[in-house]
Parts: structure tokens; sequence; C-alpha cells
């Protein structure tokens, strides 16, 4: 009691809630699939989202049965910054990014993105909106389902939009940025940083 009356008449006020956080509990389920749903009844009847690994074994046997489970061609998108110009304003802009995968003839290739285990395909992205901030730094990853005989012809797009705080009308685009999915020697994007011009 004598160390709360010191505590009390300093002024000095402690709370035990410094932070906010999240708790959360995991559990390592092993066995085949169908053993696991019918020894946890209970796991699974909560709309459970089940997610891959996100690589492969070091070593993959011949004769391995081979399942859909196996047949992968995930490519994951990084969104991560961009910089623009104000274009003479005083004020900075508030973009939005829109990510589409299109077909080499321009048609959008309808659900080919992914934001996570258990949510729908969707056929567009958009990123969150930085206010007032011509260098935004997203940091979204998305991850592109794209089936293999599509990749040919077919490349990302990205449309950048000021969204105005006062029009409620359509947002503006103010430009566009592409790159192909495969290049010319038929590989896939180099898994790096990729830089790419801005076309009014």
């Amino acid at each position: 009691s004598d160390h709360l009356s010191v505590i009390f008449s300093s002024g000095l006020i402690i709370s035990v809630f410094f932070y906010s956080g999240l708790i959360i509990s995991l559990q390592l389920l092993r066995g085949e699939m169908e053993q696991i749903r019918r020894e946890n009844p209970m796991i699974f009847n909560r709309g459970v989202a089940l997610t891959r690994k996100l690589g492969f074994p070091d070593v993959i046997m011949p004769e391995t049965e081979v399942n859909w489970c196996d047949t992968r061609n995930d490519l994951y998108l990084t969104l991560e910054r961009g910089d623009f110009e104000r274009g003479g304003k005083s004020v900075q802009k508030n973009i939005e990014v829109t990510v589409y995968v299109l077909y080499a003839d321009g048609e959008i290739l309808k659900d080919c993105i992914s934001l996570g285990s258990g949510e729908p395909h969707i056929s567009e992205h958009r990123s969150f909106v930085l206010y007032h901030n011509n260098s935004p730094r997203w940091s979204e990853v998305v991850k592109l389902p794209i089936p293999i005989d599509c990749f040919r012809g077919s490349h990302l797009r990205f449309e950048f939009r000021h969204c105005s705080t006062k029009d409620k009308g359509e947002k503006k685009l103010f430009g566009f940025a592409f790159t192909p999915l495969m290049r010319e020697d038929g590989t896939t994007l180099s898994d790096e940083s990729h830089e790419l011009f801005v076309y009014k």
C-alpha cells in the first residue's frame, strides 16, 4: 500500500493498456485433408480458408501422385511505390492505382487477381489512397493466378487516377503504365523490382 501512495501522490498515472494488439492462436494439423476434416469437424464448420504452401518441397518424387493442389502457376505482384509530379499544381494528388490483367487484344482477363486465401478472385484491384501524396508507398501484395495458356501476349495494366474530395463524379485518369507478363524469350517477368514509365 505504501508504493501505491507514492505513485498517486506524485501525480503519475500509469495505464495498464499501453498498446492495442491482436492475439491469435495457431494449431498445426498433420495428415491428409480428409483425415483432418474427420478428426476435427468443429474447425471446418466455421468457414475455414485453406492456404497452400508458398513453395514446393526440395525433392519431388516422380512416382508421387499429382493432385489439383500441385498444379500451380502463381505470380505475386507487389505494388511498391510511385513518384508523380505535381503538374503545375500547388496541391499534391490523392492517387489510386487500378491493376488489371489484359489479353493481347486488350480484353480484361476475368477473375485473375487474388487478395488472399478464402477471398473470391476479382478482375481488378484498386489500391488504397494516400491523401495529398505524390510519392505514395503502397507495398500491397496481390496474387495473380493466371492460367499458363493465358500468359503469352498478356500484360499488366496500371491506371493512375486522382481521387478528389470535392468532385463526387468519376475519378480522373491521369496516366497509365504496363508491363508484359512474358519476355521475348518466353520466360516470365524476373523476380525483382521493375520501374515502369507512366504514359499520360
